[in-house]
């Protein structure tokens, strides 16, 4: 097909959104292109159109489709850059993943070998856009695997339809594109996140966007029609408008692939629609830089996701790269490099034949995939740390893992302990009430629920905000015995609790809020502090024993947040000028006396996995902990 420049210029601008919106550059504390990862879907588009004219213009041709060759010239053009920046990553998170996210990426490269990613993340991380995702380097590549995908079955349906539809191939398009943009808007309606989820990663919620492309490819309108080049211009402007409207402009709902995504998608098919020379292709789209960057635009999408969350996230603590202006340098460094001595050289039939090309494709993702499965065999070669994981196997650092196992049971505005229970009534039943941290308070108690007999515990997850007005119609807080709020206390929740406190009077219930929970100082490599601490010992080859633990424990102590101790001091005020009973969690997580914090459980896992909330193992810990010191049970007890 004839080169158009102005489709380079334009893979140019959604790579270019894409990579600035990863970077999140505040203008004015807000990030400068919030609607960025729409580049993704002008990909998408831009990919449905040039596959889809290749193929029909080959057909028209030959009058058949070799799906052979159609599959070597995409692997050609995806694999050999994607190949080298895996073997890159696995090099680098050596020396820097710790064993745990080691073993994640060996399967997230499993996955993406496969062209299967997006399944990969969709059940292992659910939400692409929440912030434990920053820490996943192939995170990216589940757009790979919806387009491949989508290319699997493709090639055949389009020759089927050639051969014996071909009258009808823009109606059998135009039924795709309603039946799959109908599906990917009825799923972003539900309010089920891993509904969201399901149209944010999957193919067939994809595919209308990526035969929108392919309509406009089959049905060359300017062929049939002639067009005056001032409309010519202004559609193209319009579309520019739009795409720029889009990125500015996207808000949360943009995010999981609504309706809201057409204004980005018809941007780019106005670009992709108008062949012909005019003002924006001339001064914007066709200049060289734009060009440039459009040719180098799937090298610059590989590498600069990686380079940003290998230094955001992964370096020791006194090699800290902050500097987005150095990761925005790197990447392109390294898409440039890519795009001239890997991606060129490989599309060269010259440079390489066919079979020989499978040869060595071959070797490499079999060497790939002896790579991973060996670290996920050997539980992502432990013995690099071997001072610290040979005497405390059970410690981990990703805080990934962690969020994940305190997050898993809990998806929806309910936690799935609430839904459709039938509480009990001979046995007492006690409700924690309050946002996440309510989470937490709640599991010391269910995960040790046999020590309390005759005793129900239950969750509802929930903003202080929302107290009054959710208990009123909630049947577990109706028939419950006991209610105890639990929250992360501000100033502007204190008339929230004096409020709540008179409607369990009226309906006769006990009432118990528990304080502010220690919190303490935070990172900035989505470690905690005592990750922190323990890596400054590692760093120096030293053997880390619980002397060091007791040390940690005192540097936790004196990392405690004094805004919360005071803000724990007005709320003990108010309570009890109100006679509200209540409970300070510090009395179990620290000792005062010692001036220590409790940051590791008997078998030495990590307790916080954030400033402070409590990893799953951390609820148990604390849980049996205040078993053995009756804090409650007197509470429970009284009349």
């Amino acid at each position: 097909m004839n080169y158009r420049s102005e489709i380079d210029g334009l893979r140019g601008i959604a790579v270019l959104s894409v990579v600035f919106y990863h970077l999140e550059i505040l203008i004015n504390q807000s990030v400068m292109l919030p609607g960025g990862f729409l580049g993704v879907d002008i990909f998408f588009v831009i990919s449905g159109y040039l596959i889809t004219s290749l193929l029909h213009k080959e057909y028209l041709k030959n009058n058949s489709i070799s799906i052979k060759n159609f599959y070597l010239r995409r692997s050609r053009r995806i694999l050999p850059a994607l190949i080298v920046l895996i073997f890159f990553i696995i090099i680098f998170s050596y020396f820097f993943i710790f064993p745990k996210g080691m073993v994640d990426l060996s399967r997230s490269i499993i996955s993406t070998l496969l062209f299967l990613s997006n399944f990969y993340f969709l059940f292992n991380r659910n939400n692409y856009f929440a912030e434990s995702s920053e820490q996943i380097p192939l995170l990216h590549t589940w757009s790979l695997s919806v387009e491949e995908q989508f290319y699997i079955f493709f090639p055949f349906i389009l020759l089927i339809v050639l051969k014996h539809y071909k009258k009808n191939l823009s109606l059998f398009l135009l039924i795709g594109i309603f039946l799959s943009f109908t599906l990917s808007v009825i799923l972003s309606k539900s309010a089920k996140p891993e509904i969201i989820s399901l149209n944010f990663y999957l193919f067939p919620t994809r595919a209308w966007e990526l035969l929108l492309g392919a309509f406009v490819a089959i049905n060359e309108f300017q062929n049939k029609y002639k067009i005056k080049n001032y409309i010519n211009t202004i559609i193209v402007g319009s579309g520019l408008i739009l795409l720029f409207f889009s990125f500015f402009l996207a808000d949360e709902e943009t995010k999981l692939s609504s309706y809201k995504t057409i204004f980005a998608v018809l941007g780019a098919l106005s670009i992709l629609f108008i062949k012909k020379d005019n003002f924006f292709y001339k001064y914007f789209l066709s200049t060289r830089p734009m060009v440039y960057i459009g040719l180098i635009s799937y090298s610059l999408y590989l590498w600069h996701f990686p380079v940003l969350i290998f230094f955001e996230n992964y370096y020791f603590t006194d090699i800290i790269f902050n500097n987005k202006v150095t990761v925005l340098l790197l990447s392109f460094i390294f898409a440039i490099i890519s795009f001239h001595f890997i991606e060129k050289p490989f599309r060269n039939y010259r440079f390489i034949n066919d079979k020989s090309f499978v040869t060595i494709l071959l070797v490499f993702i079999f060497t790939l995939f002896c790579i991973s499965f060996s670290v996920i065999k050997y539980d992502g070669f432990k013995y690099r740390f071997s001072s610290l994981f040979k005497n405390y196997p059970d410690y981990i650092f990703d805080t990934r893992y962690h969020q994940k196992k305190w997050d898993q049971p809990l998806r929806g505005y309910y936690s799935k302990e609430v839904s459709n229970i039938n509480l009990k009534k001979n046995k007492r039943n006690i409700v924690f009430i309050g946002n996440s941290h309510a989470v937490g308070f709640f599991r010391m108690f269910n995960y040790n629920s046999k020590e309390y007999k005759n005793t129900n515990f239950y969750l509802m997850r929930i903003d202080y905000k929302n107290f009054i007005k959710e208990s009123l119609k909630n049947d577990i807080v109706k028939n419950s015995d006991i209610l105890i709020l639990a929250s992360r206390w501000s100033k502007n929740s204190f008339d929230e609790i004096v409020k709540f406190n008179e409607y369990a009077k009226k309906n006769d219930k006990k009432l118990l809020v528990i304080l502010n929970r220690p919190e303490f100082s935070q990172n900035t490599h989505n470690l905690t502090l005592l990750d922190l601490k323990i890596l400054e010992k590692i760093k120096d080859n030293k053997i880390i024993n619980m002397t060091d633990f007791y040390k940690f424990s005192k540097i936790y102590f004196n990392n405690m947040s004094v805004d919360k101790i005071v803000l724990n001091n007005d709320l003990k005020i108010l309570l009890d000028k109100n006679g509200i009973r209540y409970f300070d969690p510090a009395i179990y997580a620290c000792s005062f006396h010692e001036k220590t914090c409790d940051v590791i459980t008997v078998n030495k896992e990590k307790i916080y996995f954030d400033y402070g909330h409590y990893t799953k193992e951390g609820s148990e810990y604390f849980g049996i902990k205040i078993l053995k010191n009756n804090f409650f049970i007197n509470f429970f007890e009284k009349d």
